[in-house]
């Protein structure tokens, strides 16, 4: 019974532990989900920028200095977009950084899982071999009462 008194404390480690991983998970599952929608908000940005981009043609502009300043408003165009390329390679990263964060704390948990499971399992089979001896012992005891009264 001694054992059974070591196990609890241990369980409640382990189940302690699970918990705290899964609180991180999801942590870092929200940050997943924030990142996801600011990749749509770039998806929008570069939509709206294309399609500016798409609209800026010069139409029967004959003057010099309007050809210019149409260069000009391509060329900011353009530098936005390339910018949006650079904003969507630093959420890749992040996003890869998650996934391994989010692999890492799943792995831990399942360690932890794992550990739960051997306990439990450890403390049934100290609960059955209990249970057994005991069994055991009343045999012994019935035979000798058995025995004696004869």
């Amino acid at each position: 019974m001694r054992w059974l008194n070591k196990i609890r404390p241990l369980l409640r480690r382990c189940e302690m532990n699970q918990q705290r991983y899964e609180s991180l998970i999801h942590q870092v599952e929200s940050k997943e989900r924030v990142l996801r929608k600011e990749y749509t908000s770039l998806d929008l940005q570069r939509e709206a920028l294309q399609k500016l981009l798409r609209s800026q043609r010069p139409q029967g502009i004959t003057d010099r200095s309007e050809l210019y300043a149409i260069q000009r408003r391509l060329s900011i165009l353009r530098r936005q977009l390339s910018l949006l390329d650079l904003q969507e390679v630093e959420l890749k990263e992040k996003q890869l950084q998650y996934e391994k964060e989010k692999e890492k704390l799943q792995q831990q948990r399942q360690y932890w899982r794992r550990k739960s499971d051997k306990y439990l399992h450890w403390q049934t089979v100290q609960k059955r071999s209990q249970r057994l001896i005991r069994l055991r012992q009343e045999e012994t005891e019935m035979e000798d009462i058995i025995t004696c009264g004869k």
